[in-house]
Parts: structure tokens; sequence; C-alpha cells
């Protein structure tokens, strides 16, 4: 009889006492330790795809104290990212640990201690744990392998009669790992000074010679996180048998035949109950772009008019823009005239007056803090939001300057103060009004102590810390709790990385504390998104959120839900959550040991199938003595139109690319029709810009299939937006036509204006 639904409220699920001297493993966390020692399963490696606050830590402690007991001689080596190894120690030190390091009196003590009684018992309980368990860094990993000069012998001794927890594996997964670099590295057999990428080569070398004696569980909650062809190095991980070459340019692989060697590998967990989580609304804010982003944006695809549209540099470039810009079109006075320059009250604010010798970066933050709207809309209205609705804020971007340090000196000129300047005796405490900033300068100790006070329940609603401004240094491992409004000022790259920074609040039982008749505070989580606009231009907010993030998520979300139905555990505990968990499209099978096939209609549903390509990097030195660069062809050796190949007299030969005389180009499409859609991504976006994690979906999608011959042309592309002539191919006042390097005619800044 199939096991019951989970219909309790969250007072239910999230009773207080459960979380603490009453503590119970949830039904997945029982199952996957019972599994560790079954003798009937082949467990050796497993990926625990287990959905963001489910617990993951928790349950991959469970798994190794079950371990330990059956293998009293072993150890436990956890390998994560750094900033997560106080999160997996707090993790130990709870009842998770099931009281097998500690008593209950002596957790009891150490949660009523004195904060400087408590690291220090904190301490001696931690070395209860060192006997059985190393927890290290990804670079402490990389450290110690170097240090130990024969990686191979470095490996098997690290992997003997050990099981390995490797927690965020996704950020040891690169999709475009240099094969011949990792071979290099596999035959000189030691890690070289500045190898780019060591810490992915590191674990993959680990998987492929570890000893035989070795256990080992992935966490992730995001096991294809930007790129489906992430698959491949993950297949690698939990298979090493799985060892094709992929030193060919495009590597092919059908995810039906990938997602086979997986079976068995795989536990998914989608969380517990959805009651236990907050309600989230999402609300995206477009907004205008200033003048001044404008401008700034138009420079920027000025100078850089030949790069490459959709690139992650070029992009990163205009969504600092569209954060913020700085005052720099005008001249900026002397030191000595810092006070001079606004009647605003700058009085006990620290503007680094040290940070330049002439005085440009105080000048200039004065200048940007006096009219914010001009230079930041985004961080007007967030400045706007915060001030009307109350609550704790979370706020979250991926730049320094232009983000965080904007906010929190705006936020000071409204009489904020900072959390650092608080508990450093620099500051006086106001109620409803201090910030702190979660960054990557942010020691471990600023860390706890942020995370104790936001989390506290006498913060319940930000009366001794209202908002947290979080860089990427956020999104993982830590937890907020009671929070009502998450703030995405910028857009990031996938929906993977949007999923793991929202979960940041949106967290199992995380707001428990909050009465559910509360007259302002909501057990619920607002997620703002600002989206930036613009009727002169298309911005990279609007280029990644309409456009490369959907194309993203659906080749990710089909990977995904491979990985799903697969699983060891995918059918056991379904029933026991609500359905928005999983897919209704899905039949139980008839039992556990039911031959489940990937693409056997019989059983009730069929998972698309598609087909991976993994592209291995370009050989740099390939045609290297073409000079200018701009003379080499592309990766399939074609010249862009108007252009022949010649072949030099080089060693070895290089084919370089000449202009054909007398060539005239043929007329962009898109001008006539003046439709801008379709012609963004070039003439051959069902081949190329429309997959760029390289995937061709083969036969069985729909998606249409990349050409077996390579096209002559690779990328035809037209202009951008902002440079596109009207629909009557005419450019606007103080522009001209000018062909860019594609022969297609763009507006450009006139010289003669």
């Amino acid at each position: 009889m199939p096991p019951k639904r989970d219909s309790r409220t969250m007072d239910q699920i999230c009773n207080p006492d459960a979380q603490s001297n009453n503590f119970e493993l949830q039904p997945h966390q029982m199952f996957l330790r019972d599994w560790v020692t079954d003798k009937h399963n082949r467990f050796q490696s497993m990926l625990l795809y287990h959905q963001i606050g489910s617990g993951k830590t928790c349950t991959s402690i469970t798994m190794v104290l079950q371990w330990l007991e059956a293998n009293p001689h072993g150890r436990v080596r956890v390998l994560l990212p750094a900033r997560l190894r106080t999160n997996f120690w707090d993790e130990l030190l709870s009842p998770c640990s099931q009281f097998k390091y500690f008593s209950r009196k002596e957790y009891r003590a150490y949660l009523g201690a004195k904060p400087e009684n408590r690291k220090l018992i904190r301490n001696q309980l931690i070395r209860r744990f060192e006997d059985d368990f190393e927890v290290m860094s990804f670079e402490g990993m990389r450290r110690d392998a170097a240090e130990y000069g024969d990686v191979r012998a470095w490996v098997k001794d690290f992997t003997k009669d050990t099981f390995l927890v490797v927690d965020e594996v996704h950020n040891l997964l690169t999709a475009d790992m240099d094969e011949k670099k990792y071979d290099e590295f596999v035959q000189e057999n030691e890690i070289l000074p500045r190898m780019k990428g060591i810490n992915g080569m590191i674990f993959r070398y680990i998987t492929q010679f570890a000893h035989r004696s070795m256990k080992a569980v992935f966490l992730t909650a995001t096991p294809i996180f930007d790129n489906i062809r992430q698959l491949v190095q993950l297949v690698r991980a939990l298979d090493p048998s799985f060892n094709p070459p992929l030193d060919d340019s495009k590597a092919k692989f059908r995810l039906s035949h990938l997602i086979e060697r997986l079976r068995g590998r795989v536990s998914y967990f989608p969380g517990t109950s959805p009651r236990a989580y907050p309600q989230v609304e999402h609300i995206t804010h477009k907004v205008a772009a200033s003048d001044e982003q404008v401008r700034a944006l138009q420079r920027e695809l000025e100078k850089y008019q030949d790069a490459d549209d959709s690139s992650d540099s070029f992009l990163s470039r205009q969504r600092m823009i569209g954060v913020a810009v700085m005052p720099g079109s005008k001249p900026i006075p002397s030191k000595q005239d810092v006070y001079d320059v606004d009647d605003m009250d700058f009085d006990g604010i620290d503007l680094d007056l040290n940070e330049d010798d002439d005085g440009r970066i105080p000048i200039m933050r004065q200048l940007f803090l006096r009219n914010i709207p001009k230079y930041s809309p985004k961080i007007n209205l967030l400045l706007q939001l915060i001030q009307k609705n109350p609550g704790k804020h979370v706020v979250y971007s991926t730049f320094i300057q232009q983000g965080i340090t904007n906010i929190k000196y705006a936020l000071e000129v409204q009489g904020w103060v900072d959390f650092k300047t608080v508990v450093g005796g620099r500051g006086r405490h106001k109620d409803y009004k201090v910030f702190a900033i979660w960054d990557g300068t942010a020691t471990d100790n600023i860390k706890n102590a942020i995370k104790s006070l936001a989390n506290d329940v006498k913060n319940i609603d930000g009366k001794y810390l209202r908002v947290i401004l979080g860089s990427a240094s956020i999104k993982e491992g830590v937890s907020f709790k009671h929070v009502q409004h998450m703030h995405l000022l910028d857009p990031v790259w996938n929906i993977s990385s949007k999923e793991q920074i929202e979960g940041r609040a949106i967290r199992f039982c995380s707001h428990i504390e909050v009465p559910a008749n509360h007259n302002v505070l909501k057990r619920k989580v607002v997620v703002h998104q600002y989206k930036l606009v613009s009727d002169a231009l298309e911005t990279a907010d609007a280029k990644i959120y309409d456009t490369i993030m959907p194309k993203k998520a659906g080749l990710v979300k089909i990977g995904e839900a491979a990985l799903r139905r697969v699983s060891i555990d995918y059918h056991l505990f379904r029933r026991l959550y609500e359905d928005q968990h999983y897919p209704v499209d899905l039949n139980q099978p008839d039992s556990a040991m039911s031959d489940l096939g990937i693409r056997n209609p019989a059983n009730g549903y069929q998972i698309e199938d598609i087909q991976i390509i993994h592209k291995s990097k370009p050989d740099k030195d390939k045609n290297k003595n073409c000079k200018p660069k701009a003379r080499r062809p592309d990766e399939y050796d074609q010249c862009r139109p108007g252009y022949e190949s010649r072949v030099m007299p080089t060693h070895p030969p290089d084919k370089c690319c000449y202009k054909v005389r007398g060539y005239q180009p043929m007329p962009n499409p898109g001008l006539s029709s003046g439709n801008d859609s379709g012609i963004d991504s070039g003439i051959d976006s069902g081949i190329d810009s429309g997959f760029d994690s390289g995937i061709d979906s083969g036969i069985d999608s729909g998606f249409d299939s990349r050409p077996a011959a390579p096209p002559p042309i690779k990328n035809l592309k037209s202009c951008p937006v902002a440079r596109r002539p009207n629909a009557a191919g005419k450019c606007n006042p103080g522009y001209e036509s000018r062909l860019n390097k594609y022969d297609v005619p763009c507006c450009y800044v006139s010289k003669r204006r």
C-alpha cells in the first residue's frame, strides 16, 4: 500500500521541539542511512540530488555515521567550498549527529553559553570529531595534493578506507575542461603553479584513480548547474568506467545512454511538504534606464563594437552599468574641495578619502549620493521598497562597488548603521536601521555573528538587524530565517544560480517562528527581480532574462527530469509529498524492482531524448601565424563572407583569410523588414545561438538537428539593437553607416560630429 501524502501544517511539521531534543530523521534520511550498508546494493558512489533547503548536509552526515559504525577504522573526508566549512560544522554540532559525539546536556550548555564561552565549547566539541572527520576546502585539497608531490599516490592515500563527501559538487563539474591539459596533468602527475581549473581536474583525478575501498556521496541541488554538457562530467564522476575520449572538436552522446549509466547512483528528494516552506511571490520590476545609463551603455557598445554581444564578459560590463554608473563625465574637483560639492550631510560616513590619492573616488561617491535616481534607478527603487515594506530584507548583487558599496553609503546617508561598526563599538545601534554586509571579505566570526543575530527570534521583525547585503559569496551554505523580502538587483546567468540565491531565505521551517496571525509579518517571501529596460537599446538584463536564461533552462530541465526518473527513491517518496514537486504525467512502477526503461512508452512515460555535444576548447595554436587575429578562420575553418582562405608557407602551414577584391556584401535581411525579432542572434540561430550549451536535440526531440556537415558560415550576425538602422535604412542624427566585421551596415557615432 503506497504511503499517504504528508498533509501536516507548518506548525505540525516544524514543531520547535522536533528541531532540538526530540529531533527525528526524515523518512528519506533513514532510507539512505540504511542504503549505505545494505549488502544487496552496489553502493560505491552516489549523487544526492536534493532540493535547496531539504537538509542535504544532514542527510550525508546520517549516511557517514552509519558507515562509520560498520567501518570503525574508516575515515570521513569532506570537500566543500571554503565558505561552507562553518556550515558543515554547525550541522555536525547539532542533533543531526544523533548525539554520538556529545550528550544532550552538553548540547544545551553549548546553545545557552555566552558568546565568549560558546566559541571555546565549540572548539572542544569539534576536537571530538577530528579522529573520524576531516573537513577540507577545495583550495585545501589542491594545496594538500601539491605538497604531496605524487598526485596519484596522494589520491590512493587520500581515498583508502575513506567515505568522501563533496558538497556543492557542481562547482567541480566544468563543461569546458581542457581535455589536453587534463591529459598532460595525468601524465605529469604533479600540480604545477597557475594551472587553470585545477580543482575540477583534481576532483576528476580522484574519481578516476580512487582506491577501490572508497565510498562517496556528491551533494547538490543543481547537478546540471549551467549547461547540460556538465552531465558528461557528472557521469564520469559517478561511473569511472565511462571514460570516452573527448579530444575531438565535438564528441556526441545520447542523453538516454548517459542516464542509463546513472541508474542506481542517484537519489532525488524534492523537499518535504511545501507547507514547511514559506509561500513565495515573484515580482519583476521593470526599471527604466536613466539617461546617464543609456549614454554609458552606448559608449560601451561603441567601445566594444566587434565583441560578441552575448559573451559573458561583454554582458557583465553592461550588467554593472545597469546596477549603477558613477559620475565621470564632468571634471572632478581636487581633494580639498571634497566637502564643497554638495550641501548634503555626510557627517559620520566613511567615504574612504584615502582610497585614491587625487580624491576621485570620494568625490564621485558624493555626486552619486546626491542624485541616486540619475545614476542608479535600481538602487533608488530598492531604497523605496526597504522603506515601505516592514520586516527583514536580503539584497543580492554580483557587483561589490557598483552594487553593495553604493547601497551601503546610500543607507548610511538615510541614517542606517553598519553592523560591523556596532559590534566593533564604533557606532550606536538604531532600531530597525542596522544593515550587514556578507561578502568575500567578511571573516567567519563576522558571518557567524550576522547569522546568529539575523536568525534570533528576538530579531524576527528586524529590530536589531534588518537588511543583509550579499554578494556572490552568499549563494551557498547559509540560511536566513523570517525574511520577508529578497531583492535580486542584477541578473545571474541561469535559473540554478537564481534558485540558489532565493534558497537563502526560502528554507525548510525558516518561517515557523513567524506567528500565523501576525498583523505585519507573513510566512511568505516576496522576491523582487530588477530588470533594467530602455527604448533606446536592448539591455543586458533583458537579454539574460528574456533569451539566455530561458534557452538554458529548457535544456537543463530535460536533463534534470531524466536524472530524477532514474533515482533510487523517486517513486518511493513521491506520494508522501505534495504533487507540485513531481511531474504529474509520471506513473508509479509496479515495484521497486520494475524494469523501467527510459525510452519504453509501455512504462507510462517517455523521457525526451536529445543529443549532447561535448565541445572541446579550440586549439589556440592553430593558425597562430595569421596576423592580425581577424585573419584566422573560425572553428569550422571557414572565412567570413567577403574573405577567402590562403595557405601560408609556415610550419605547420596555416590557413589565413584575405579579403576578396571587388566583393559586394549581401544586404542585411533584417533591414528591409524592420523586424528586430529573429535577427539578434544571426541567420543561423537555429544552429548555434539558440544552443549555447552545445546541444543538438537529435532525431527524437522537438528541436532542429545540427547539420551533419558544418555550415559554410559560422555566424553572419546583424547589428546589436542600438546600432541598427531604421526601417528606411537610415541612422539617427549624429551616427553614420559603416560596415561591421561581418560586412553588415551598422550605425556608429559619426567621426564628423
